[in-house]
């Protein structure tokens, strides 16, 4: 997504071009609140924050989800409430990451889960580690943000609880966005761009992630041939409406019929 305040010259030419179609990106703040839902879920209650690099645009996104998804939380379970902690920082390193879990269980060793979110996988890595080597596996639910390659395992052995992440959804509507306006199915403004926001994939079992491995990154895909071709078709209200019901859920009930 093209930002309007730190880039408004490209801001501007993309939104008066008639080839710039537009963005297809996810929701940070969805992912935030969707991830911290689960937690909640899975019945945690005091959770400590650990991220990346402090004004981190994404960061900062995925903490505002956080921080709703707990208030909206508390909103239904008064009796019951979340405590989320202010965040550590853990750059972007396997030590850096230990390092900051370490201090944060040290400073909160009641906390009962950690949000790690995100830094490319390292700083994920490493909070697992420290967790590990003061023997909480399993007893801290470990949630974030973009698939570890061996995250079947992760859930298996409790490191992790859930993560989210899977981006099929981001190259192939972006794809079906340009085509279907070369096809003609809707006009190119030449005052803004269209907008379209794509879900992250949430897994949090192992059986949750046989299935995500299944249909997204072995040789099924998520959609069959024919309905490719129907939204191929679509105008991109209706466009915009089948990328943001894309699911690991949504495929597997629509692959079962």
């Amino acid at each position: 997504m093209i930002d309007p305040e730190a880039n408004p010259d490209e801001y501007a030419q993309a939104s008066a071009s008639p080839y710039y179609v537009g963005a297809v990106h996810e929701s940070e703040f969805d992912n935030g609140k969707t991830l911290v839902t689960i937690l909640g879920e899975k019945g945690c209650r005091k959770i400590g924050l650990e991220g990346w690099e402090p004004g981190d645009a994404t960061f900062l996104g995925r903490w505002e989800g956080y921080k709703a998804g707990v208030e909206a939380w508390n909103a239904e379970h008064a009796d019951d409430p979340i405590t989320l902690l202010e965040p550590q920082y853990g750059r972007t390193t396997t030590d850096t990451g230990r390092q900051a879990a370490e201090a944060i269980i040290q400073a909160n060793p009641d906390i009962d889960a950690l949000i790690v979110a995100g830094g490319g996988g390292d700083t994920l890595l490493g909070a697992i580690a420290g967790i590990e080597a003061q023997g909480l596996t399993g007893k801290i639910a470990v949630v974030s943000t973009d698939f570890l390659p061996d995250l079947d395992v992760k859930l298996e052995t409790g490191a992790m609880a859930a993560e989210s992440g899977g981006h099929y959804a981001d190259p192939f509507f972006a794809f079906l966005m340009v085509y279907n306006a070369i096809k003609g199915n809707y006009e190119v403004p030449t005052d803004g761009f269209y907008d379209m926001v794509f879900p992250y994939m949430f897994v949090a079992s192992p059986e949750d992630y046989a299935n995500y491995a299944q249909y997204f990154t072995g040789e099924e895909l998520p959609y069959y041939a024919d309905e490719i071709t129907e939204l191929a078709a679509l105008d991109y209200d209706a466009l915009a409406e089948a990328c943001a019901k894309l699911s690991v859920e949504d495929v597997v009930a629509r692959h079962a019929k």
